[in-house]
């Protein structure tokens, strides 16, 4: 965190209401101090509260940092996200066409990780919703109200879908980050994600912003 008098070399941006101060080339804003309050959007390094729920479909893993092959450096993990009309683009599988109301039961969901089966140290989802094409692909699937937990981006599930009692196909779900719906805490926001912060008048941040961007009633003093 850079100390208050590491401002005394920088260089000093006023920023005015609707105003927005944006650096190139490496540069950043390390300080950010406020006249006059309102609401300031900072693109940088952030960190930020994610509250978690299985119904809320705008926060998800992709907005906040990977790092490694499987989950994130933060240990991000999560559940999924009941009713998520996105989940079909991460399940592959040759299934009888035509068909809807597909069901799976999280008690027949197996999850491996890393090509180990980790399934007794998660709670695997249940899914319904499910429906086939003509040419045996899945259009539709979704997270019941059984959305798991402790599951991480690239957790392979694999499971039989069910119709009238009956399998109509085997199918690998290979979780990614748009599927997850982070656990409760503080993270770090992916490269290019913004946040928009309430700032009272005297309140300083401070971090490693490459913009800001005033609303129409805060004014801001940005240290670079």
């Amino acid at each position: 965190m850079p100390s208050p008098a590491s401002r005394l070399n920088s260089q000093i941006y006023h920023i005015g209401t609707g105003e927005t101060a944006a650096l190139t080339s490496g540069k950043i804003f390390h300080t950010v101090t406020c006249l006059t309050g309102g609401v300031v959007t900072l693109l940088g390094d952030l960190t930020e509260y994610v509250a978690g729920s299985s119904t809320d479909t705008t926060i998800r893993a992709t907005d906040y940092v990977e790092a490694g092959d499987y989950g994130y450096a933060q240990g991000l993990s999560g559940k999924l996200i009941e009713d998520d009309a996105e989940l079909e683009n991460s399940v592959t599988g040759t299934f009888t066409a035509t068909q809807s109301g597909g069901t799976v039961a999280d008690s027949t969901v197996t999850v491996t990780r890393a090509g180990v089966d980790v399934t007794a140290s998660v709670t695997p989802p249940a899914f319904d919703g499910i429906s086939t094409s003509g040419a045996g692909a899945i259009t539709a699937i979704l997270p019941t109200g059984t959305v798991g937990a402790d599951l991480k981006v690239g957790d392979v599930l694999t499971f039989n879908v069910i119709v009238s009692l009956s399998s109509i196909g085997g199918a690998t779900l290979t979780l990614e980050a748009n599927d997850i719906d982070l656990d409760a805490g503080i993270y770090l926001t992916a490269s290019g994600t913004s946040v928009a912060v309430t700032m009272l008048a005297g309140q300083t941040i401070t971090g490693r912003f490459t913009s800001i961007v005033a609303d129409g009633t805060a004014i801001l003093i940005g240290y670079k």
